[in-house]
């Protein structure tokens, strides 16, 4: 998958430090954010946020049907996101078209919800496609959490009831963890133990709010 053009001058969405957290699918990227949540801290879901557009543009749902037929949409206009998943998992320039359709509306909706916390000290995204999608220097930090593959897609199997090649084929849908952890900040890993990764979290978290205080 390649990254996705800008959205365009400015691309700061606002004075607001926010701390991305992004990784592979089944990587456990959200367990890392539900950490922060824990800690007090406001989190910015992009998928369900993502969700929520579609739900609530009525332009994007138009241009999702004429692009990938109707019958994504059940009678009462409720997404089937398992069949549009059947279709853009499999081919890549789909997913590429779907990624492009949504993106510049979830991208001003992730601005506006950022403006709701304009207090706080750290706001964190929890979103999968944060360097795909070319917003990189919004960020203060970005972290990329990561795990073996096949332990991956044993998550991923377990977790939606897939198939092993409908697993694979989502996992090669987005770009490789190399890539993704070459272009992070920080990598933390998440093949271990649960409670050593939350370890790992609740330290880094610790560091950048120590960095980002007040002298």
């Amino acid at each position: 998958m390649r990254v996705l053009d800008p959205p365009g001058e400015p691309r700061s969405p606002s004075l607001v430090n926010l701390l991305g957290i992004t990784g592979g699918i089944a990587a456990g990227k959200t367990m890392a954010a539900d950490c922060c949540r824990r800690r007090g801290l406001p989190v910015i879901d992009a998928d369900r946020l993502g969700r929520k557009v579609v739900e609530q543009v009525p332009e994007l749902r138009e241009q999702l049907a004429e692009t990938f037929g109707a019958e994504i949409f059940d009678p009462s206009g409720r997404l089937r996101r398992e069949a549009l998943g059947g279709l853009v998992f499999k081919e890549p320039a789909a997913l590429e078209r779907l990624n492009s359709l949504i993106f510049p509306y979830l991208y001003k909706a992730m601005v506006r919800k950022i403006g709701e916390f304009s207090t706080e000290e750290l706001v964190v995204v929890d979103a999968a496609l944060i360097f795909e999608w070319g917003i990189r220097r919004d960020f203060q930090e970005i972290w990329t959490v990561r795990a073996d593959d096949e332990l991956r897609l044993c998550r991923l199997r377990r977790r939606n009831s897939l198939s092993r090649t409908e697993a694979l084929n989502r996992l090669h849908s987005q770009l490789p963890q190399e890539t993704k952890e070459s272009l992070a900040d920080l990598v933390i890993d998440n093949s271990g133990e649960r409670a050593e990764f939350l370890r790992k979290v609740e330290a880094e978290l610790d560091r950048l709010l120590a960095e980002l205080a007040p002298d």
